[in-house]
């Protein structure tokens, strides 16, 4: 046996399984887990007759571990070890170990919840976290509480809280194996921005070849950053020895076999690789990593139900599991494109599929294992509840969820096919329309990347060229295809096309790929905006924008089935012409019909339509002469909570009001005061408005309602009274003058009032039997500012006769006592309050 560091550890990971049903293998990359483990464990006495399985993230890592287990044993693969990945399958009757991507665990999960025919399921570099691998761990979990308690699971990482997936899985043993590597000396240099990557990075693998031995694999966010490294380095003198080789997952297999195999005698290799390299793939003869320090990862928002890629930071266990590639036969070096002190900055995991991906998919398994509410299963993170409610939306949206919640006979059916639960509502679909080749093309179109070939002229977004391209009747346009990629669409869609059980091939009618694809993405369908090019509004209700200058700027429907960016609209970057007609004959289900009221404000009149509506869309609309009233109501209702209640022009008197019930609730002796505030008033318009609505047909109406009135009702004769007693409009000043109260601070009531009306005033005036002090603003004659306070008392007899030398110089006519107490309180001037007695 090879001697490798996972050797030390294996005669526990055999004693935790014979003793338990699960367990957890740390160990780092490069220990020998993904090869040495399973064959270890075929001779287990606990498996007998049944098989091991074990999943991968990866399609280009099953295949390799597959190959390398098989040599290991002197076999070829699909002996005694085989693997299952998407489009290719190698194992027989006698094979013991079966690698297989995630997916494929599911579709086995869900045909056999017992998971029959295997003894034990692995999964391997499950610190990756992703949602097929956390959505396989919990249903596992459940066959083997419920069906299975015989089945042993075991999950291995490179970098992983050991600890919590123990406790998931019901305080599964935790072996740990330390590992082997030989130093990796990590060198920093300035930040590299990602609009500069591709250059800084040729740059520095040119630098790095000069001085430094063996090859070098280089880490970069996707396939385009890839490609434009690879271009300027065969644009570079590079030295005779060294062959540059890619390494991502969509790439043929005999490059991809070229990338991670042994170099010839004296050549260097220089690998540019995804993250795909991160873990469980060995590249022979690496010394050196360049590391950009940065990945691509989706992201899903709940709230526009889209997906986009966003190139990120890589966390730290990424950077040190890439550095660590350089250790694996030799000491080695990592040139990372960022300064050392940029780290402290950098997040400590990547953050886990499941709280960030479209859940489609996960939510669809589920219901389809009779599960509803994912808390009923084991998850390291529980999915979110807003990406949770989306997935629902956009399931029922597609026929796959009936009202109760419950999947449906057509749900079942999506869920047996491998692919996006939206692209599997459009392949069923379009096998019963009769053009079910068109839509296996166009689903793997939408499933793989780009046919055609970046050139320095922009791409159009049409998606009808590329399928013209796939069926050979787009070479007069004078774009250039990616030939190879054409082949494997076509691999997919006659993979598609046995799964919905049609034949391949034959015509297609390529003016039906547009509706089909509505039917993937109804939430995706656009219309032109009114006397604009390019920008549309999607049925969802976001905008959405293209170049005014592509061919279909202006057409007047089409459906996104690729877009990107945040925020109110978003970027097209492929999408295909619809009509009407296509709306309305396959999405007629979610047309309605109803009266519409559109507010004129300028002439103060109410716009009457009958409009037909495709969710936010509205197809034809046809004005009324008499609205109805109910329509009325609801445009009433709609306006008012987008620009509030000023749009009612409320009274002073009902403003004041809302504010006196609001210092109620604070100082009040009764609890059951209602919330008046603005927010509470908007929310619970049904209950106080709309009930005066009913013969509001014009603006003049609505403005002549009074507020005052309206809400009083809704306190009631009782409160009315209270309130009119214990916090009143107004206060009787001693001139038998009532001076507004002002309640706008709630805790803090405040009298407006001139100075000389409060004459012969001892106590300051108060609210709610004297318990509430009023704060007086007094005011000069001309009702300027003069003092504020709370103590009246006080004021009489430490600040009056300041204020009184100021005001006699000021206002000579108006009445200024030496003693306030006893003085006569006036508004008037001295030879006015002559002339009175």
């Amino acid at each position: 046996m090879i001697d490798l560091p996972i050797n030390s550890v294996l005669p526990q990971i055999s004693l935790a399984l014979d003793e338990n049903t699960s367990a957890v293998l740390q160990a780092p990359p490069g220990a020998g887990k993904t090869t040495v483990v399973p064959i270890h464990l075929i001779q287990s006495g606990w498996l007998g007759d049944k098989k091991i399985i074990m999943l991968e993230p990866r399609r280009l890592a099953a295949r390799a571990a597959a190959v390398r287990m098989a040599g290991m044993l002197g076999e070829n693969v699909g002996e005694s070890v085989g693997y299952r990945i998407r489009l290719e399958s190698k194992i027989s009757i006698h094979t013991k170990v079966e690698v297989v991507t995630e997916g494929i665990l599911t579709r086995i999960l869900q045909t056999d919840p017992e998971l029959s025919d295997y003894g034990l399921v692995i999964f391997d570099e499950y610190h990756e976290r992703s949602l097929q691998a956390d959505l396989g761990l919990a249903l596992c979990l459940e066959a083997q509480m419920a069906l299975r308690d015989d089945l042993r699971i075991l999950v291995m990482s490179a970098t992983l809280d050991g600890d919590a997936v123990s406790k998931v899985m019901g305080g599964a043993p935790i072996i740990t194996s330390e590992g082997r590597s030989f130093p990796v000396k990590n060198i920093y240099g300035p930040e590299t921005h990602r609009k500069n990557i591709s250059f800084d990075v040729a740059d520095k693998v040119e630098e790095v070849l000069r001085s430094e031995k063996g090859s070098v694999l280089v880490f970069l966010p996707g396939v385009g950053e890839i490609k434009r490294v690879h271009d300027l380095l065969r644009s570079k003198t590079l030295p005779s020895n060294v062959e540059v080789r890619p390494l991502y997952g969509d790439l043929a297999l005999a490059e991809q076999r070229s990338a991670i195999s042994t170099s010839g005698a004296g050549m260097r290799k220089v690998v540019l690789a995804t993250s795909i390299a991160e873990t469980s793939l060995t590249i022979e003869g690496v010394r050196v990593i360049v590391d950009c320090g940065y990945m691509r990862s989706p992201r899903f928002d709940p709230s526009s139900g889209m997906t986009r890629l966003e190139t990120l930071r890589v966390s730290r266990a990424s950077a040190e599991q890439r550095a660590g590639r350089a250790g694996r036969l030799e000491p080695g070096v990592c040139y990372r494109m960022w300064p050392e002190v940029q780290n402290g900055a950098l997040a400590m995991q990547n953050k886990p599929e499941v709280l960030e991906a479209d859940l489609c998919s996960l939510v669809l398994e589920l219901l389809n294992w009779g599960t509803t509410d994912p808390s009923e299963l084991s998850w390291c993170d529980m999915p979110p509840a807003s990406s949770w409610k989306q997935a629902v939306e956009i399931l029922s949206s597609l026929g796959a969820i009936d009202t109760q919640g419950r999947i449906t006979p057509h749900g079942k059916a999506m869920s047996r096919l491998p692919v996006h639960p939206r692209l599997a509502h459009m392949l069923i679909m379009a096998k019963e329309q009769g053009e079910g080749w068109l839509g296996c093309l166009l689903a793997a179109l939408l499933n793989e990347r780009d046919v055609l070939q970046k050139s320095s002229a922009k791409a159009p977004i049409d998606l009808r060229l590329r399928l013209e391209g796939v069926v050979g009747k787009g070479a007069d346009k004078g774009l250039r295809f990616d030939r190879q990629r054409i082949k494997q669409i076509k691999r997919i869609a006659e993979q598609y096309a046995k799964q919905i059980n049609i034949k391949v091939g034959g015509r297609v009618d390529l003016t039906m790929a547009g509706a089909f694809a509505s039917l993937a993405y109804p939430d995706r369908i656009g219309q032109l905006r009114k006397n604009s090019t390019g920008r549309f509004k999607l049925s969802s209700g976001k905008g959405a924008e293209i170049d005014p200058l592509d061919s279909l700027a202006s057409e007047p429907y089409l459906v996104m089935t690729n877009v990107g960016g945040n925020g109110a609209s978003v970027r097209v970057y492929q999408a295909l012409a619809l009509s009407e007609l296509d709306v309305r004959s396959l999405h007629a289900e979610r047309i309605a019909s109803e009266d519409q009221v559109r507010i004129d404000e300028v002439k103060g009149i109410f716009l009457g339509e009958r409009v037909e509506r495709f969710a936010e869309l509205i197809l034809s609309a046809k004005r009324q002469k008499h609205p109805d009233q109910k329509s009325i109501v609801k445009e009433i209702l709609r306006v008012i909570r987008n620009k509030g209640l000023s749009f009612l022009e409320p009274s002073e008197k009902a403003v004041q009001l809302c504010q006196r019930v609001a210092t109620a609730r604070c100082y009040g002796e009764v609890d059951d005061w209602p919330d008046f505030n603005e927010h509470w008033l908007l929310d619970n318009l049904d209950v106080w408005l709309t009930p005066y609505l009913k013969n509001v047909s014009s603006f003049k109406d609505l403005k002549n309602l009074d507020l005052y009135t309206l809400l009083s009702s809704l306190l009631g004769w009782d409160k009315l009274q209270l309130l009119n007693k214990e916090f009143p409009e107004r206060f009787t000043v001693p001139t038998g003058n009532s001076p507004r109260i002002n309640y706008n601070d709630p805790e803090l009531p405040v009298l407006e009032v001139r100075l000389q009306e409060l004459f012969g005033l001892s106590e300051t005036p108060s609210i709610l039997r004297g318990k509430v002090p009023l704060r007086l603003h007094l005011l000069s004659p001309a009702r300027r500012p003069l003092q504020v306070t709370n103590d009246l008392a006080g004021f009489w007899q430490n600040t009056y006769h300041d204020v009184k030398k100021d005001m006699k110089g000021r206002y000579p006519r108006h009445y200024w006592p030496d003693d306030p107490l006893v003085a006569e309180p006036t508004s008037k001037t001295k030879k006015n309050m002559v002339r009175k007695r």
